[in-house]
């Protein structure tokens, strides 16, 4: 007869749920700058191996959107104008100036994420504690902004639209902290944060010289299989 002990140790599932949070400013944070977290969904499965009685190890793939609506000031920001030659009316150059102004848009990033985590239950509550990290790969960006203001000396207002899906970092990674509640032999509600270690713009990025790291929290529920079940004769 096969021995499952083992195998009753390990769980699979679906979760769902949602993030809500920014991408947060460090070092140089321009004055005046805003933001407003947006309310995004995650979905993915889960394994999770018992240890023991207290540890366990979890796995994820998180299909993670994280965004946030923002305001914020330009000033000097290096711009390229794209300009007509004043004798030669055929002849376009682009001339390297700067712009000032105002920018509103949104962080809008989609990443497919690899979580680990090592959970602890505290006692004989239905609590656990989770500490780990991630690693991510951005699947889709939709970040953008319009810009209003003035280019160099000229004192013609104008709108620019900003796209950043070319300096938007095609990875992220960081650590997580969470906690999770059994409400159920199958259901967990589970709580989290995560600190993301890199800014989500390339290091070369000239516009932006400051630092912005995803920091969120993530709220959500799971369902568990034990797939050994599955294989034992009733």
């Amino acid at each position: 007869m096969p021995n499952y002990s083992s195998a009753q140790d390990v769980t699979i599932g679906p979760k769902i749920g949602f993030n809500i949070g920014a991408p947060l400013p460090l070092g140089n944070i321009p004055e005046g700058a805003k933001g407003t977290p947006l309310a995004c969904h995650n979905l993915g499965v889960f394994v999770n191996y018992k240890i023991s009685e207290k540890f366990s190890i979890q796995a994820e793939i998180l299909y993670n959107r994280k965004g946030a609506h923002f305001t914020t000031p330009l000033d000097s920001m290096s711009y390229t104008d794209h300009m007509q030659h004043p004798l030669y009316p055929d002849v376009w150059l682009d001339v390297e100036t700067f712009f000032n102004g105002t920018a509103e848009g949104a962080f809008d990033n989609y990443y497919l994420e690899f979580p680990l985590l090592l959970s602890y239950k505290i006692g004989q509550s239905k609590w656990s504690l989770m500490v780990g990290g991630y690693y991510g790969w951005l699947a889709q960006t939709e970040t953008h902004a319009t810009a209003t203001g003035y280019v160099g000396y000229d004192p013609a207002l104008r709108e620019e639209v900003l796209d950043f899906a070319e300096n938007t970092r095609e990875y992220d990674y960081g650590a997580l902290i969470g906690t999770t509640y059994k409400a159920s032999d199958r259901i967990d509600i589970n709580i989290r944060i995560s600190f993301g270690m890199e800014s989500v713009f390339v290091d070369d990025y000239e516009k932006i010289d400051y630092s912005l790291n995803n920091m969120f929290a993530q709220f959500t529920a799971s369902y568990s299989f034990i797939p050994a079940n599955w294989f034992t004769k009733k």
